[in-house]
């Protein structure tokens, strides 16, 4: 699970409705908004180990945009990470609007036809 030091970065981050978002290749594939990570300048190797769990949850998070049902070890991980920090703006965005759908979509379609 989360370490505590991993809790109070996550728990630092503010949910901005007008923050800015854009589509990440590396090192998941997906939409993020900038008020939803945790800076990374001064991470310790310990943290960069965590955020592998960090990353995961946006993936989860991509599942349930795409409507997949999760499965026991993803829904437990999101369940836990909820409980532990449930102001992560991570959770306030739990659908897409058209454009970012689109977005998405053509990033995903560019790795697929190899340009990306």
């Amino acid at each position: 699970m989360l370490s505590e030091r991993m809790v109070t970065r996550l728990s630092a981050l503010q949910y901005s409705a007008d923050a800015k978002w854009g589509v990440s290749i590396e090192p998941y594939l997906g939409i993020y908004w900038i008020d939803e990570m945790p800076a990374t300048d001064d991470m310790s190797s310990e943290d960069w180990e965590e955020m592998i769990m960090v990353f995961r949850m946006f993936w989860i998070r991509q599942q349930l945009w795409k409507g997949t049902v999760l499965n026991a070890s993803d829904r437990q991980l999101w369940n836990a990470v909820l409980r532990l920090v449930p102001d992560w703006p991570l959770f306030r965005r739990l659908s897409l609007t058209n454009k970012q759908r689109a977005a998405w979509q053509d990033v995903e379609q560019e790795i697929q036809d190899g340009r990306l």
